[in-house]
């Protein structure tokens, strides 16, 4: 009889392994799903317009950018969908990283929208600490386009990640966005701070595979937030 009934145990062991099995599968698959990549929709590009879009000055055609969906795990650690604008031929590489970072479940996203929620305006994004991408805005007379106009760089959680110029312990010095004051210097930057980007992290290293580089390796102008595939 004990025979028996270990051997008949047998077959639910390998049923419950089959669809545990089944589970893990399916949750990966689902992961792959959310990242969709698609022609900028018309009711997307109507709101980009005199935002993130402006005629006349070099901005990308609309057949050279992309809207990407993108998972990531909230500040709550509960998984989202984001969107980007980005290239069509970086598309591929900010998708393959943003799924690296949501596959390690190790780095916290606080939001991500499309900048034109925020009326195109920088500020207003960081303020927001909104992970963002394509702006294309007038830039001073004499300045090279910055790599925001061309769609190939990509901010992440601003605040925890500020845009830095000179000595931050000087009062000359300027951190964007304000908030981001306490997380302007090396030795205040800590791992484990959520959304804070350090080096060796999954995410400069999702990055750094694609050989796109990181503003926080900078020694004046520090953008800890900054990611871009030419440098700038």
């Amino acid at each position: 009889m004990s025979h028996v009934g270990v051997s008949g145990s047998m077959p639910r062991q390998v049923a419950v392994l089959a669809i545990l099995v089944q589970l893990v599968v399916g949750c990966g698959a689902r992961a792959q799903e959310m990242v969709r990549q698609e022609p900028i929709p018309d009711s997307v590009w109507a709101e980009m317009q005199g935002k993130s879009w402006h005629e006349g000055i070099g901005c990308p055609a609309r057949a050279e950018l992309v809207l990407l969906t993108v998972p990531y795990h909230d500040f709550q650690g509960e998984p989202q969908l984001g969107h980007l604008i980005v290239a069509e031929k970086v598309a591929a590489d900010v998708a393959a990283v943003f799924q690296e970072i949501y596959d390690s479940n190790s780095f916290r996203i606080e939001r991500m929208d499309l900048i034109d929620r925020y009326g195109g305006d920088d500020d207003q994004s960081m303020a927001a600490n909104n992970t963002s991408a394509f702006n294309c805005r007038p830039v001073t007379a004499g300045l090279k386009p910055i790599a925001h106009m061309q769609a190939i760089a990509v901010d992440i959680n601003p605040v925890q990640n500020p845009y830095v110029i000179g000595d931050p312990r000087s009062p000359m010095s300027v951190t964007k966005p304000e908030a981001g004051r306490p997380y302007n210097h090396p030795e205040k930057r800590s791992g484990d701070v959520i959304g804070i980007i350090v080096p060796r992290s999954v995410v400069t290293e999702a990055f750094k595979k694609r050989q796109w580089r990181w503003g926080g390796d900078r020694s004046e102008i520090v953008d800890y937030k900054h990611f871009s595939q030419n440098g700038r």
